[in-house]
């Protein structure tokens, strides 16, 4: 995926394309490891593969995989998963997320497995948009108020 922000190659992270099959294994590796440190309090697992980073190509059907390895991936670990993950990507590239990627991105992740965090109801005004990601999952809005000094 392609670099994060404007920092230089030195400085920069990089994030693995869920379609490409290391990325299961690692999730897999990690969520084991992660239970057998702390345990299973919890079923809600955070995850935003492309959180203001382009996905490796604007298409509908390798946008629907990436979400359908990403949900599996962390279903595996544990059968009663709820995938979450920030609205923030439908609106950070607005232009490139037309209704039918945002639909093709989210129809794979089966009915109620699926909480998207709005944190400021950031698109309230782009109902189908909306629509897509309400008919797909539960939604969670956070306003996260701060004070500029």
């Amino acid at each position: 995926l392609n670099a994060w922000g404007r920092f230089t190659k030195e400085y920069n992270c990089w994030d693995l394309n869920p379609n490409d099959p290391l990325y299961a294994e690692i999730q897999r590796v990690f969520l084991k490891t992660q239970k057998e440190m702390f345990g299973q309090d919890t079923h809600i697992y955070g995850g935003d593969p492309f959180n203001e980073v382009d996905p490796p190509m604007w298409d509908a059907q390798d946008l629907e995989s990436a979400a359908k390895k990403t949900y599996e991936s962390i279903a595996e670990s544990d059968p009663d998963a709820v995938w979450l993950q920030m609205a923030w990507l439908f609106w950070h590239k607005k232009k490139n997320w037309t209704n039918d990627l945002v639909k093709a991105y989210l129809s794979p992740v089966p009915k109620g497995k699926l909480l998207m965090l709005d944190r400021e109801l950031v698109g309230i005004d782009e109902e189908a948009e909306n629509a897509h990601i309400l008919e797909a999952s539960k939604k969670l809005w956070k306003s996260l108020n701060h004070k500029e000094y």
